[in-house]
């Protein structure tokens, strides 16, 4: 079973990597780059929801200390998943386009999938731009050459 990240551990994380902050100017932007031990749980939906836990409270703490940018690690929300795309299903959702109505403000959208929407409130409630990685599938059958 993984071990706990411990709160403090991902503070001091999170506070050696809050970056560009030295300055007083009014063209430096304070940029957060999360850290974490990445939960790999039983399931897609509790490993995700472990992991937004993680994200809610490095996020606020980077917005206390003045972040306005915050990037999340690549595989921070899902684990490493597997290079076959049938593993993939389960941590997927076709996303919303640019441009559509859910892409737009996804905190708003009750249609839009869970861990898109609750980043975008997460984003929203600590008034941060948030940089997540999340799976995009689209269903490929109206184009069966598409690998």
């Amino acid at each position: 079973s993984p071990r706990s990240p411990s709160p403090h551990m991902a503070s001091l994380r999170l506070a050696a990597l809050l970056a560009l902050a030295a300055s007083e100017s009014k063209d430096v932007m304070r940029v957060a780059v999360l850290e974490h031990r990445v939960q790999k749980r039983s399931t897609a939906f509790e490993t995700m929801s472990a992991n937004l836990e993680i994200y809610d409270l490095q996020i606020q703490e980077a917005a206390q200390r003045g972040a306005k940018l915050v990037v999340t690690p690549e595989d921070g929300l899902t684990s490493f998943v597997g290079n076959q795309r049938a593993l993939w299903w389960d941590y997927a959702a076709s996303l919303p386009e640019p441009g559509e109505a859910a892409a737009q403000l996804p905190c708003l959208e009750a249609s839009v999938w869970w861990p898109l929407r609750r980043l975008s409130c997460m984003a929203l409630r600590h008034q941060v731009a948030l940089v997540a990685s999340l799976i995009d599938m689209k269903d490929c059958k109206e184009e069966p050459d598409f690998p």
